[in-house]
């Protein structure tokens, strides 16, 4: 029995060939649940905006280039990494403008194991990345509290001069007595004190 990731969304193959489609699904869908095709870059654009899609693979040559600008798009504006698949003879053009991005290049033919593979490094660093994210959100808030509870420790050590720590206490306190979060009090004695 193949493992099965739990992937945030769909892998969407961009293909121009159906062949090339065909190839790429089969070495993703013991893994992955849904893979889904676009033709060209305006049907792909279009299911990225009305589908849930966590991968792009682009298989080169397109009608419309090479794709590299679109991968770039994906990325920058969608947070969404994406895996190019080009010949030999575009392969070193196409690494160096993706350089410094969530782009995967890869060269044709490729290795179903290499292409599952890449899928499954660019799924988990897209974990990772949301974990990371996610504390760093909370260290964020973590902090706008503090500054908050700072400046009304501030204002109390001004205006009602009172020592640091009694100041401290106070905020506690008034958090306890009425059930509050202590930014939620600190705001309280900012509104208060102004």
């Amino acid at each position: 029995m193949a493992l099965r990731l739990e992937e945030p969304g769909a892998i969407l193959v961009i293909a121009e060939k159906k062949e090339a489609y065909t190839f790429l699904k089969s070495a993703l869908e013991q893994t992955y649940r849904e893979i889904l095709h676009a033709a060209g870059m305006s049907e792909a654009k279009t299911r990225i905006g009305s589908e849930k899609v966590c991968m792009v693979f682009i298989f080169t040559p397109l009608s419309t280039g090479n794709g590299v600008e679109e991968a770039k798009e994906f990325i920058d504006r969608r947070g969404i990494p994406s895996v190019i698949i080009a010949g030999n003879d575009i392969y070193p053009e196409i690494v160096y403008r993706t350089q410094g991005r969530q782009i995967f290049v890869l060269t044709y033919p490729a290795k179903k194991g290499l292409i599952l593979q890449t899928a499954n490094i660019l799924c988990e660093c897209q974990r990772q990345l949301k974990r990371v994210m996610s504390e760093r959100d909370r260290l964020q808030e973590k902090l706008a509290d503090m500054s908050v509870i700072n400046r009304a420790k501030l204002c109390l050590i001004e205006r009602r001069q009172l020592k640091e720590d009694e100041a401290h206490h106070y905020i506690e306190k008034l958090a306890m007595d009425k059930g509050l979060t202590k930014r939620k009090a600190a705001e309280l004695v900012l509104e208060e004190l102004k």
